[in-house]
């Protein structure tokens, strides 16, 4: 399966996921069970384990190409990041485990899930969250060649903050805001 079949394969499936989530909100109560659905989703649609061997390893095991929460790097910077979903691109090997890179990534999705009684969605923690996909982005290697940024909310409005944050960001960053017909404050 090529690339673009598999990024809008995943696209489709986050479209999809969100006319259910529109219609029965109340069937995911945390931003991981939406993290697990998504992942679950893709997964079943576009992955089939490959064999494959690192350096280190005594012989080839099997590996899927999409991660829930894998840790990743990010150039430049000491922590290690976690991102919701990653597809990785297929048929690239240069990580070597013991050194800090990552697996060329296709498709990198950040998830953020506000409820009417969970904290706000925070101009900075979109903000780190934005600076975060970017980084992924702009790493030539071992980053990332599309990333989406999706933010489901139940009866909370969306700061005209946030919005604004969401316009200016890097073009190569997609976000997807469900439902789309919430009154901002």
């Amino acid at each position: 399966m090529n690339e673009k079949r598999i990024v809008k394969i995943a696209e489709d499936e986050v479209k999809k996921f969100a006319k259910e989530w529109k219609k029965n909100p109340y069937l995911w109560e945390s931003e991981a069970d939406i993290h697990a659905e998504l992942y679950n989703r893709i997964k079943n649609c576009i992955d089939k384990p490959s064999e494959y061997k690192y350096d280190d390893m005594e012989k080839a095991g099997k590996f899927n190409w999409i991660y829930c929460k894998p840790k990743t790097y990010l150039k430049g910077k000491r922590n290690c990041y976690y991102p919701d979903i990653v597809i990785y691109k297929k048929g690239s090997k240069i990580r070597k485990v013991s050194e800090r890179q990552n697996e060329p990534m296709l498709w990198v999705c950040e998830i953020k899930y506000i409820t009417n009684w969970s904290s706000l969605l925070s101009k900075e923690s979109v903000e780190n969250d934005i600076r975060k996909l970017t980084c992924l982005l702009n790493q030539k290697r071992d980053g990332a060649e599309r990333s989406y940024y999706l933010i489901f909310h139940r009866k909370v409005p969306l700061a005209k903050n946030i919005k604004k944050i969401l316009k200016n960001m890097d073009e190569r960053i997609k976000p997807f805001i469900y439902p789309e017909d919430v009154d901002e404050k």
